[in-house]
């Protein structure tokens, strides 16, 4: 693959197809878990839901932050026309990460055999399967996103999208369990991830070794990162489902992740896809050293996303309890008000997510850190005291408040990190915006 010199204005291109390669993965997911769900009821999904968390958990600490390094600093080599440095960072992401992996698992089997029987994760083999593709496909995705290989991404969501759902359709015909459904769902991450690694290796094969320098850059942004997606991924975006795991009935949890992972899903496919695309132009106006183009990009993209999460929160909840019900079965209507719940703070958070990206491309990690330490303070604290009065409910209102609260912070950041220049889309704007304003 060749990377284009300089990354012009085509991120509603590449959002489209990003939407396309989303609508077909998030397709594969919403049946996948529909079937699920109606194969464990609301407890079975409850222990579903819980390994899906501490998967989560486990994946972000592995790769820790090296699929965002991905993206950032191979978005960054196209922008300089520098392809060679390009291979070099996808070389080095996926070396560091087979090495988090293979702690993650020596860590998950320790957690099998240590933790109370209550916190455990839900059957052990199938979990480790879970936790290793889904490292796997994160670093693979990162790798794609950065290249701007939506093509890439479309094939592997298409080819891919079709394992889960005959996994899951599998569990509901044979009335197998939580063991089986986890490692079908490990099966859609790997051929996910193969098909990408696939696309990215010509890419890749042509890298050498990263400069002392740059290797330290990397490492750098990837620790910070890391830390930040700890806190946003693992403690004030999913910690709830420890929570109620601990202080609410297995049913409660079950209702919650239903509702959480419809209204994660609604939010990725749509909003979500073009972020995806934002991102990587940024980073790519960063590194050609274009603040102008860097401040209209933003501006345009934060505008997009609000147009595309509001609606579908407005939908999402108008239509809660009957969606619940058509996609999981009669015994999840309950959870309607938490996926109203969700799906509002769901949209706020979609649109943070440009914020994000533009801190993220200016390497303006440091700042989201101190967001997210912040918040993840806040939402443990809401989790303390709503989730064992309010279960489900309050878990959604806590996981809510903190998403608002998180999100006035990113917006304000944003605001100040861009270039004057760029922002008033002024006169004599400069060139060089790689480093501090």
């Amino acid at each position: 693959m060749r990377l284009a010199p300089r990354l012009p204005f085509a991120e509603h291109r590449n959002a489209a197809l990003a939407l396309t390669s989303r609508a077909a993965n998030g397709a594969a997911l919403l049946l996948g878990q529909a079937l699920i769900a109606r194969a464990l009821g609301p407890e079975g999904m409850g222990s579903y839901g819980y390994a899906l968390f501490l998967a989560t958990a486990g994946s972000t600490v592995a790769t820790f932050g090296l699929p965002s390094a991905a993206t950032r600093f191979t978005a960054e080599a196209a922008g300089a026309r520098d392809d060679a440095a390009a291979g070099a960072v996808l070389r080095a992401v996926a070396r560091w990460a087979g090495l988090g992996v293979l702690a993650a698992v020596a860590a998950a089997i320790l957690a099998g055999l240590v933790l109370p029987a209550a916190l455990r994760p839900p059957a052990l083999p199938g979990f480790v399967l879970l936790v290793v593709a889904t490292s796997a496909r994160l670093v693979a995705a990162g790798a794609a996103q950065g290249l701007r290989d939506f093509t890439g991404q479309l094939r592997a969501a298409l080819y891919g999208g079709l394992v889960l759902p005959l996994g899951a359709a599998a569990v509901l015909g044979l009335r197998l369990g939580v063991g089986a459904a986890l490692a079908a769902t490990a099966a859609h991450q790997a051929a996910g991830a193969l098909l990408l690694a696939r696309r990215a290796a010509p890419v890749a094969a042509r890298g050498a070794s990263l400069a002392p320098a740059a290797r330290g850059r990397l490492l750098r942004y990837a620790a910070s990162v890391g830390v930040l997606l700890v806190l946003d991924a693992v403690v004030w975006q999913q910690s709830e489902a420890l929570f109620l795991r601990a202080f609410a009935p297995a049913a409660e949890l079950g209702l919650y992740t239903a509702a959480y992972q419809l209204a994660a899903q609604a939010m990725t496919l749509v909003p979500g896809s073009f972020n995806a695309a934002l991102f990587p132009a940024l980073a790519a106006q960063v590194g050609a050293g274009d603040a102008l183009a860097l401040g209209r990009t933003w501006r345009r993209g934060m505008a997009t996303l609000a147009a595309l999460a509001v609606p579908v929160a407005a939908v999402g909840a108008a239509a809660a309890g009957p969606l619940l019900a058509l996609l999981y079965g009669e015994p999840f209507r309950g959870g309607a008000l938490v996926l109203r719940l969700v799906l509002a703070a769901g949209a706020v958070g979609a649109v943070a997510g440009g914020a994000s990206s533009l801190l993220y491309a200016r390497e303006r990690q440091v700042t989201l850190l101190r967001i997210g330490l912040a918040a993840s303070a806040v939402n443990l604290a809401l989790d303390v005291l709503l989730i064992p009065r309010g279960g489900a409910t309050g878990a959604a209102l806590a996981n809510g408040l903190t998403q608002v609260a998180a999100a006035a912070a990113t917006f304000a950041a944003a605001a100040l990190v861009l270039p004057r220049a760029a922002a008033l889309a002024g006169r004599d704007a400069p060139r060089d915006v790689s480093g501090p304003p």
